[in-house]
């Protein structure tokens, strides 16, 4: 498996567990719900910014490649070759 997927699955799964973490701290009323106050801890919004990163990374490289591809064709079609 790719790494960049296993660290946003993982992400993804400590997220979940701060969100089930959370539910469960407000149910059992110990803390009274105040949005300013609940958020993802710093380690899972630097996961999150990271794959945010290699995603960017990765649309960079696609690009890229689309491009060059492109440019592979149109010198391979005999129709744009110049006699």
């Amino acid at each position: 498996m790719c790494f960049s997927l296993v660290v946003q699955l993982e992400n993804e799964q400590r997220c979940q567990q701060e969100i089930e973490d959370i539910k469960h701290v407000l149910e059992s009323g110990s803390i009274t719900y105040d949005p300013a106050k609940l958020k993802f801890s710093e380690e899972a919004i630097e996961e999150q910014k990271h794959c945010v990163r290699i995603a960017d990374e990765k649309v960079a490289l696609a690009t890229q490649t689309y491009d060059l591809v492109s440019v592979f064709r149109f010198q391979k079609n005999p129709l744009h070759q110049e006699h």
